[in-house]
């Protein structure tokens, strides 16, 4: 089923409020390029551009019962699943930078004032490496996958070490799959599939200051999504050893 063209109301809407925006419906990101990657490599090689919110209408989000948000706040309405997918022509968009993903691979971007969002594929056993805020609030983020080693987790971080290192950057906050692939107490015999992570940053315009966050869904094939919350990486830090 064909994604539907994008809505400038959606579009503000998200603009305007982007926390609100994914505690109300299911976004992920629809693409995943990265050109003149091989795999293996670890490399800052992200970018900045224009994106838009186009309404997938073959899924059926459901709310699950009793679910809760990061602030314990019942979710009151989770009517849709979106695209987040590159813009083209006219089509309502936003700026936003881009973390890509590879497999067995940790690339990365850096955030700051030239966009007021970033997106990530999606992660359900990767690791994000959140780089410490800069003079102007800038951070470098990486996306770490190491896919085919039995200790994936020690993997990603030595990737996200490596390329922290490389770029000259510290290291502030590691987020792992401990961390987003949660279930709400109490439905966990609701979850037949593996949780998913959509990690987002958001920018503060007025002050510049970055903020991090991951919406967790279960995808039910052939047709069903259960959101499950939005989790903030507030507070999150590095492993020992890193």
């Amino acid at each position: 089923m064909p994604l539907l063209a994008p809505v400038k109301a959606d579009i503000d809407s998200f603009i305007a409020h982007p926390r609100t925006f994914m505690r109300n419906c299911v976004a992920e990101l629809g693409f995943q390029s990265a050109p003149g990657v091989s795999g293996g490599d670890i490399k800052v090689c992200g970018k900045n551009m224009k994106m838009t919110l186009k309404q997938d209408p073959g899924w059926t989000v459901y709310q699950s019962t009793n679910q809760l948000d990061e602030l314990g706040q019942v979710i009151k309405k989770t009517m849709k699943f979106y695209k987040i997918v590159p813009a083209t022509g006219t089509e309502p968009s936003f700026d936003a930078y881009y973390c890509p993903y590879e497999d067995d691979t940790s690339l990365g971007v850096v955030v700051g004032p030239h966009a007021n969002f970033m997106f990530t594929p999606l992660q359900n056993g990767c690791s994000l490496g959140i780089g410490s805020a800069g003079p102007d609030g800038s951070r470098l983020v990486f996306h770490a996958n190491k896919r085919n080693v039995k200790d994936n987790v020690q993997g990603q971080r030595d990737q996200l070490k490596s390329g922290f290192q490389a770029a000259g950057h510290t290291i502030e906050k590691v987020w792992e799959k401990s961390a987003y692939m949660f279930d709400v107490p109490g439905l966990s015999h609701l979850v037949t599939y593996q949780l998913n992570a959509t990690s987002f940053g958001a920018r503060n315009p007025k002050t510049g200051s970055w903020h991090f966050y991951s919406q967790i869904h279960e995808k039910v094939p052939p047709g069903k999504i259960y959101l499950r919350g939005l989790k903030s990486m507030k507070g999150t830090g590095k492993p020992d050893g890193m």
